[in-house]
């Protein structure tokens, strides 16, 4: 059985469209029974950030964000979402409690899943190269005195 660290699947999962992802929760649960235990609701995250020069924490601010939590059969599901889409924080939640609990399912998905990673990457890599063109490069030349 191919596996997939949750970490991997959320970072993937939360880039890719919301149609994608109701999709595969949706072939979820038509082999699971999914009670919604909290139903999707907004709330603010505190985003924390490490200054580079003393390499201390503080915090940039506040986001907006979703958070849902579900039964998939008798697994806990979870998902904390930045933005508002309630559909996809729901579709997620669902496929954490399928990924945690290992439902057959989630190796049938994976293929599509590995697809969504592609196109994730893909999109990466053409974002790189739009902003490397935008690069300004310095010289610095220093000034030498002679004694």
């Amino acid at each position: 059985m191919q596996t997939i660290s949750k970490e991997s699947l959320m970072r993937t999962l939360t880039a890719a469209e919301c149609d994608d992802i109701l999709a595969l929760a949706a072939l979820i649960e038509a082999h699971h029974r999914v009670e919604i235990v909290r139903q999707p609701t907004k709330t603010l995250v505190m985003l924390r950030a490490k200054e580079s020069v003393k390499n201390e924490l503080f915090y940039l601010g506040e986001l907006l964000a979703m958070e849902c939590l579900v039964r998939v059969d008798s697994q806990y599901g979870t998902s904390v979402l930045a933005g508002s889409d309630s559909q996809k924080c729901l579709a997620l939640a669902i496929i954490d409690a399928a990924h945690t609990a290992s439902f057959a399912e989630i190796e049938h998905i994976l293929p599509e899943i590995n697809k969504l990673e592609e196109k994730r990457l893909n999109y990466l890599k053409q974002e790189a190269v739009t902003y490397a063109k935008t690069q300004v490069r310095f010289r610095v030349k220093e000034d030498r005195h002679v004694d």
